[in-house]
């Protein structure tokens, strides 16, 4: 994230669109003044290996050395820079546009200079010089990001299912049924440690907040964020508490074993529950000829409904000796089509029903 706002700040420099003609200001050995300088052209300046400039940011940034104000603290922000690429492809009137001290500004330009060799930009299938504006960065150890390279890691592993274990849920909660989240922000330091914890978003529950607030603090310590170079730096990060936590989901076993009672049973589309389910299945039954219902009376079928309402595995439970009677009841609850899931904790899950049906002829 930090590289692509680097560029971004690069490009409103490059994208301005203006050509200034006589303006260039010229050092020992430049160009002649009356060059005209340009600020956006057809091909931009790029390194000779035809990365962007944006990489010789990147490349500065990671070895420049950085004055004792900023390795103690005491100067923390970004210096500004603009200079000229020019047709040569060298670079020349390095100035400061936003200044941040004299040490870091001084630094700034020295780094600005020591950059290599460009391949020009052109306009019109020429080279000409071509202006450009640069952020250079001074953070300090206490600076804090609100994004890094490589943002930082809460060690919980599946996170709601760490709210589950870990939150203490106020009794209030649970006795007036509120619902909802609070949003917690904190910094993860360098060394992975949680600090700077505060409310971002509360809850309408003066107890839930606290909560919230105590069990960041008592997170685990996280894998630090990074920057460019690799370095541990700190980070800002926010946390969405939900309060009560999300239900567990189901387990492998709901698949491989199904539930045979569920919170949420099964059902036709338009409700009713199991004497509908039934009823449809008994309506759906053909009898077949010349059987009368005494000679098998009822039948058992068993079943599966999956998570997504699909029938599956079909089959006679407890039948009869009229092997037509036995088909016809399975035929009949095949004929039913895609049910309303069964639930357990709020996730849909396989469930295993037998239904009684009445076989033979009345």
């Amino acid at each position: 994230m930090k590289r692509i706002v680097s560029g971004c700040y690069l490009a409103i420099g490059l994208l301005a669109g203006r050509v200034a003609v006589g303006q260039a200001q010229t050092s020992a050995g430049a160009s002649p003044a009356a060059e005209p300088v340009y600020e956006f052209v057809e091909q931009m300046p790029a390194l000779l290996d035809g990365k962007a400039v944006w990489e010789a940011r990147k490349m500065m940034q990671q070895t420049m050395m950085l004055p004792a104000e900023v390795k103690t603290g005491k100067t923390d922000g970004k210096v500004e820079v603009t200079f000229v690429i020019g047709a040569d492809g060298k670079i020349r009137d390095a100035k400061v546009t936003r200044s941040l001290s004299p040490a870091t500004d001084a630094a700034a330009l020295a780094a600005i200079r020591e950059l290599p060799l460009f391949q020009p930009g052109k306009q019109n299938g020429r080279p000409v010089a071509v202006r450009l504006r640069m952020p250079i960065e001074f953070f300090g150890p206490n600076h804090v990001f609100r994004y890094a390279a490589l943002n930082p890691v809460v060690r919980t592993g599946d996170f709601n299912a760490y709210q589950r274990q870990h939150l203490r849920l106020p009794a209030v909660v649970t006795a007036e049924q509120l619902s909802g989240t609070v949003g917690v922000s904190f910094v993860v330091l360098p060394n992975g440690r949680i600090d700077s914890v505060r409310l971002a978003k509360p809850l309408m529950c003066a107890s839930c907040d606290a909560e919230a607030l105590r069990f960041v603090r008592a997170l685990p310590p996280c894998y630090p964020g990074r920057n460019e170079a690799g370095q541990p730096v700190a980070v800002q990060r926010f946390l969405t508490i939900t309060m009560p936590p999300p239900p567990a989901p189901p387990t492998p076993d709901s698949v491989t074993r199904p539930y045979t009672y569920v919170e949420q049973m099964p059902s036709l589309p338009g409700g009713g529950g199991a004497v509908a389910l039934a009823a449809a299945i008994q309506k759906n039954y053909i009898s077949p000829a010349n059987h009368a219902a005494e000679e098998c009376g009822k039948v058992s079928v068993k079943f599966k409904v999956g998570p997504r309402g699909g029938l599956y595995d079909i089959e006679i439970e407890r039948g009869c000796s009229v092997e037509a009677a036995n088909a016809a009841a399975v035929a009949a609850v095949r004929k039913l089509g895609r049910l309303v899931p069964g639930q357990q904790n709020g996730y849909p899950v396989t469930v295993q029903l037998s239904v009684p049906v009445v076989a033979g002829q009345p």
